[in-house]
């Protein structure tokens, strides 16, 4: 498995420019000697037991310097050899198919060959890199007869229209020993304004500038020197491909499985929302493939709850003949045995508020408990976060230690697991036992009104077909997060920007939840799992569990065991 690979030196293999005597055998061990950092093997001509000996051979010499081999379009011959990856062309198969029978862990790269195929390509979330059409003109490879080299200028535009995606751009044709530095010099992007970075291509393929060189080693040393003093670069496939540690691996998987069956199965989910956010919760809830109900009248309540396959209570808009229906509703769930999700908006807001949510979580034993720092400091007793309205002002110095403490204590009153969810710029969810951080999103959600309420309505659908409320609550986390980032990613039919400002990203946002499917979450998804004895370097697991959620019950005069 390829944890990582490096595209500055990226050979491309072609048996008939070999020099007299040659081997690419040889060749190849040479390149990588003098420094080439990726192999791919290519072979139109050759029939498929002689390209998959060939490919057993070339694997073995790459192995062994902890260089990726990729083959050429034949994926049957990488799935018979454990190569390391495929590179696909326009002609080839689709990368949709590619990334299917590869699986996530392989390297997959695709040619482009304008500013449209190259923005369509990474929107698609399933390359690892992307290689341009032939720079200059190039005798090794025959292109259609309409076909004109892309020059540097061609190069440049295609690495401008990806240059806010994190993924690598390389470049091929006619390149060599005098013109490799004039390529990187002119396809340079200067850092821009509102903080965007320099973008550079992140490699060169070469073909005959190694392949057809007697002294392979040599060529490849002399092109490496003049590459390398305009890039650096190792691509990380650890969020593109999933090589995570196996914890996250096994939780993302998770996720990403209950994201199809949610799909599939398309869950009933019982809302009583607040009227502010009542739309924007139907609609993402139909996005991701649930089915939403809205109802809070205290005479059908009951029976909307005893049919859904989940209930999300959030206190957004109160008044008392809701929090009568809350409750309710609530009381027919855990008779039904149907999850119930509490999204406390505004607790630490008024006396009311919070006294409904603890009355709530008192009387209920609710699911998934999912606010900002400001709701869950309030509930907890933790901590003074300030809150203006319903949003949270502050943040909490150790959010996994308050979510561990408060869910735990949950588990403990009413003998059910629970877990406690706390959003912020790092979102932290924890069962008492795990405590994950999860680090998708971007400060576009913080522009629209109820995005919060939006991630436990998601929540919601998770847990509806997910019996562990720590996948759930991840679940609905990850897919509002992941499809920011990837709206933020689209580009219109010129190159620009989809994304201009809340307006635009809501829109781009909806239809990249939509969109969003398993392998996106699986490629996409960044956490950290840790454990109650170290949940992660932000959390100092030393708050006792009673202590720290007193509140929870003082409020109350009756008896409670947990006190």
């Amino acid at each position: 498995m390829v944890f990582d690979f490096d595209p500055s030196v990226y050979l491309i293999t072609d048996r008939s420019l070999l020099p007299p005597g040659r081997s690419l055998l040889a060749t190849v061990r040479d390149a990588i000697a003098g420094g080439a950092t990726l192999v791919q093997l290519r072979e139109k001509n050759a029939d498929t037991r002689t390209f998959t000996a060939l490919a057993r051979s070339i694997l073995e010499v790459c192995r062994a310097a902890s260089v990726p081999l990729l083959i050429n379009d034949r994926i049957d011959v990488a799935l018979a050899v454990d190569a390391d990856g495929v590179h696909v062309g326009q002609d080839d198969m689709p990368i949709d198919v590619a990334r299917r029978l590869l699986g996530p862990h392989k390297i997959l790269g695709l040619t482009v060959e304008n500013v449209q195929q190259a923005v369509n390509t990474v929107e698609s979330g399933l390359v690892d890199y992307i290689g341009t059409a032939a720079c200059f003109d190039t005798a090794t490879k025959k292109h259609k007869d309409v076909f004109k080299a892309l020059g540097t200028a061609g190069v440049r535009e295609i690495l401008a229209a990806v240059r806010d995606w994190p993924i690598p751009v390389v470049t091929i044709g006619g390149i060599g020993l005098g013109n490799v530095e004039q390529v990187l010099t002119e396809t340079v992007l200067p850092a821009g304004p509102n903080g965007r970075p320099e973008r550079r291509l992140a490699g060169i393929a070469v073909v005959s500038a190694i392949i057809a060189r007697p002294d392979a080693a040599g060529a490849t040393r002399a092109l490496a020197s003049k590459i390398r003093t305009h890039i650096n670069t190792v691509v990380t496939l650890g969020k593109m491909v999933s090589v995570r540690p196996p914890d996250v691996q096994c939780l993302v998987g998770k996720v990403a499985d209950a994201l199809t069956r949610i799909r599939a199965q398309k869950p009933l989910v019982h809302n009583i929302t607040n009227y502010v956010v009542m739309n924007d919760t139907a609609n993402t809830i139909l996005h991701l493939g649930g089915l939403p109900v809205m109802a809070h009248g205290i005479n059908e309540v009951a029976d909307i709850t005893a049919i859904s396959q989940a209930l999300v209570i959030n206190i957004g808009t109160l008044s008392e003949a809701w929090i009568d229906a809350m409750h309710t509703a609530a009381k027919k769930a855990t008779t039904s045995n149907v999850p119930i999700i509490l999204d406390p908006v505004g607790a630490g807001a008024t006396a009311f508020r919070k006294y409904t949510c603890v009355d709530l979580l008192h009387s209920h034993p609710i699911r998934i408990l999912k606010g900002n720092a400001g709701e869950i400091a309030a509930i907890a007793g933790t901590e003074s976060v300030a809150m203006r309205g319903v949003e949270s002002v502050g943040t909490l110095s150790n959010p996994g230690n308050v979510a561990k403490a408060l869910s735990s204590h949950l588990a403990e009153h009413h003998k059910k697991q629970t877990c406690v969810a706390i959003s912020g710029a790092v979102d932290y969810v924890s069962d008492g036992l795990r405590v994950v951080e999860c680090h998708n999103g971007n400060e576009w959600l913080g522009t629209l009104t109820g995005t919060g309420c939006t991630t436990s309505a998601l929540a919601g659908c998770f847990a509806a077909l997910e019996e562990d409320p720590v996948v759930a609550a991840v679940g609905g986390i990850l897919c509002l997060g992941i499809a920011a980032e990837i709206a933020c990613r689209k580009r219109r039919k010129d190159g620009s920007k989809m994304v201009d400002g809340p307006a635009s990203f809501k829109v781009a946002l909806y239809d990249a939840l939509y969109a969003l499917d398993a392998d996106q979450v699986k490629r996409y998804a960044n956490v950290v799992v840790g454990t109650s004895d170290a949940p992660s370097s932000q959390v100092n697991p030393t708050t006792d569990i009673k202590q720290a959620s007193a509140a929870f019950c003082t409020d109350f005069k009756t008896e409670c065991e947990c006190k």
